[in-house]
């Protein structure tokens, strides 16, 4: 929707003789711009009217016609721009201009008609957000591509907001200036002076020169070059006004110290001195000039002549200890370190105790550092330290070269003089924590570190070296046990690691381990067991315990501790081999107890052992044999024959499964069965010796073969 902006045009009028009135003050010139602007005015050519009336109002800032002729065209402007060519942006800046110069002007334009009706429509058309980032965006933009009237509004408004007024009131200082409105650039300026903004100072000592006010320009000049600001123009400008009033006055000292001041910023450090070195002879005593004169011979590196203006002073401030320590300084410039020391020991004994003294200290232990050396150090150090046996400072400063020099029992003696003085110096525990340490004299390492901590229980530095003692103590600990266990002294090696202060499951299961090597079996399975606890799942622990169980001979406990170790790694092939081992014991013990119960005809008994041995291993050689052996001894030939049959279903090769067989049918008669059995006897031991066993079955395979020929009884 296309917005309006109500029309003014009515209520200007503008003529040629609207500036008559003050045309005294206007050369030809400016009186031809007035001319030409109404001329363009009534053209409606506004843009070279504004033009006309701006470079009058420059000249003279303070007419209100020709402020109101300005005014008068922007507003003229901003209703073409709107309402025929709905340039609603470039009208929003004509409208702000023309309030610029209507509100904030500084001069009283009478214009309220003007004013309401630039604002209404102001209001009507800016969209622009009232966000202050965006109002300082907005001006500074402007100001950037010249439409200072426009920024000058913008600023205007962010003056009561605390984030951009500083800012703001600078810069409406520098557009008044650029406009020649002084009034209103010095009254912007000093709102912010409170600021100590060298910048600021500087542009309104400028616009001070410029309103001869030159007392107020040497004083912000002076403020700007005091504050840090480094424009040329400042020196120029200060210089001239300096050297002009020497010229007006020159019995004046402190117009030479200022104009001196000047010179020795712009770096003529010469004629600086030329101009303190007058005000020292029309006024000898004063100080400032002689602090000039130190600061200026000190700059120009010639700390002799700074020496001599500083005793001057001191000749009468004697306590002084700005001038002592630029005095020391000055000495320590000229290698006369002693003679520093001293001043800096002069600062020390006028303010015992206090920030200067521990600055002058600080600056005492620099010097000596980097200027004495090796024993020559030591030297002027124990002098100190003998010489002031209630200074923590020379003690320590003392035991830390001593330290340094690997002098251990002199620096301990001084650190205990330090720490008598200061006991809550966390740098004495830890030095001498450090010697003792370094000569391998842990116990007392230790007690110097709890005796830091009992005064300083919080100090990460003494905690992180107690853990630090503890853990060194240890490893020389671990490390003798391990030559012990090495040496097979067992005993000792229990003794050395229980000493450990940290008992680790490691270090428990190297006792245990001595326990085991000892035979002690039960004691290492208890401290295994508690170290197990930590690490229910440690593999080496469970075949540990199990080992201990074998040597026992407690297979059982054995067998259950390496199912544990199955449980936690299904692939342990030695557990595997172990349990495999211990089952095939168990049944060993079993065809054992079988065998001694069928020796002694308990052949219930004995076929119970092996029935317990075939419930786990159906196809187990030995407990069929043996199976088979007692039916044949209970003369139940079925049951044997069924036995021996699934030895050699296992093992073709089981010889006396053969000859079992064989003697069975040889007793039922079935001599056909026995001869093929015999037959197969004698065939599975082919390679072996004769014995009793290979000779009657030969004989009797032989006697069978003969009676089944003589009862025509074919095989």
């Amino acid at each position: 929707m296309k917005k309006y902006i109500v029309s003014i045009l009515c209520l200007l009028t503008l003529t040629s003789a609207a500036i008559a009135h003050d045309n005294s003050q206007i050369d030809e010139k400016y009186n031809e711009y007035y001319r030409n602007g109404v001329t363009f005015y009534k053209a409606k050519n506004y843009t070279l009217a504004i033009k006309q009336f701006r470079n009058v109002l420059r000249r003279v800032p303070y007419d209100a016609t020709v402020a109101k002729a300005l005014i008068s065209s922007y507003l003229a402007r901003a209703e073409v721009l709107a309402n025929e060519q709905n340039s609603y942006k470039s009208a929003v800046s004509d409208l702000k201009s023309a309030l610029f110069y209507l509100k904030y002007w500084g001069v009283d334009i009478q214009a309220p008609e003007l004013l309401s009706t630039a604002e209404v429509n102001l209001k009507r058309i800016n969209r622009e957000s009232t966000d202050p980032a965006n109002i300082y965006k907005n001006a500074v933009n402007a100001r950037r591509i010249g439409s200072f009237a426009e920024a000058g509004y913008d600023f205007a408004q962010l003056t009561g907001n605390t984030t951009y007024s500083n800012k703001a009131y600078e810069a409406l200082g520098d557009i008044y200036k650029s406009f020649n409105n002084q009034n209103m650039a010095i009254e912007n300026y000093r709102k912010i002076l409170n600021t100590k903004n060298p910048h600021v100072y500087f542009k309104y000592a400028l616009i001070m020169d410029e309103v001869n006010n030159q007392d107020a320009a040497l004083e912000f000049y002076s403020l700007a070059l005091q504050h840090g600001e480094k424009n040329p123009e400042l020196i120029e400008n200060l210089e001239f006004l300096w050297a002009s009033r020497i010229m007006q006055n020159p019995n004046d000292p402190q117009g030479y110290i200022n104009l001196g001041t000047v010179l020795q910023k712009k770096g003529d450090l010469l004629g600086a001195k030329a101009q303190y070195l007058k005000a020292k002879a029309l006024s000898p005593n004063d100080k400032i000039v002689l602090y000039n004169l130190a600061s200026l011979y000190s700059e120009m590196n010639t700390p002799k002549e700074a020496i001599l203006i500083y005793d001057e002073i001191l000749s009468k401030e004697p306590n002084n200890k700005d001038l002592l320590k630029y005095k020391a300084q000055a000495q320590a410039q000229l290698k006369d370190i002693k003679g520093a020391i001293l001043t800096y020991k002069t600062i020390i004994q006028i303010s015992p105790n206090t920030d200067d003294a521990k600055l002058a200290e600080a600056e005492i232990e620099n010097l000596v550092r980097n200027n004495f050396k090796g024993q020559e150090l030591i030297d002027y150090l124990t002098l100190e330290a003998n010489s002031m046996p209630t200074n923590f400072v020379a003690q320590y400063n003392l035991a830390y070269e001593l330290h340094k020099a690997g002098k251990y029992t002199d620096a301990l003696a001084y650190y205990k003089r330090a720490m008598a003085l200061n006991p809550k110096h966390k740098d004495i525990y830890v030095n001498m924590a450090q010697i003792y340490l370094n000569n391998k004299d842990t116990q007392n390492a230790k007690t110097t570190v709890k005796l830091g901590l009992s005064m300083l229980p919080t100090n990460q530095e003494l905690l992180n070296l107690e853990k630090e003692i503890i853990n060194e103590e240890s490893n020389a600990l671990y490390t003798l046990a391990g030559k012990y266990w090495s040496e097979k002294k067992y005993q000792d090696a229990i003794a050395t690691y229980s000493k450990i202060p940290t008992q680790t499951p490691e270090i428990k299961s190297n006792i245990a381990s001595c326990y085991f090597e000892l035979k002690n079996y039960p004691k290492a399975i208890k401290i295994w067991e508690e170290t197990l606890a930590e690490n229910p799942n440690d593999t080496n622990i469970l075949n540990a315990i199990a080992s201990c169980y074998l040597e026992m001979k407690d297979t059982d406990n054995a067998y259950e501790y390496y199912k544990k170790i199955l449980a936690v790694n299904p692939q342990d092939n030695s557990a595997k081999q172990a349990i495999d081992g211990i089952e095939s014991a168990n049944l060993n013990k079993k065809l054992d107890l079988a065998q001694e119960l069928f020796q002694n005809k308990k052949y219930l008994e004995a076929h119970s052992a092996l029935n317990e041995i075939l419930a786990k291993d159906p196809q187990n050689i030995y407990a069929n044999y043996y199976q088979g052996t007692i039916f044949e001894e209970e003369k139940k030939y079925n049951e044997a024959i069924e036995s021996y049959k699934k030895v050699l279903a296992k093992d073709s090769t089981f010889s006396l499964a053969y000859y079992g067989l064989g003697t069975i049918y040889d007793t039922l008669e079935n001599y056909n069965e026995a001869i093929k059995y015999y037959t197969q006897y004698v065939g599975s031991r082919a390679k072996e010796p004769q014995d009793d066993y290979l000779n009657f079955v030969k004989q009797r395979t032989s006697e069978l073969d003969e009676y089944l020929k003589s009862t025509n009884n074919p095989k």
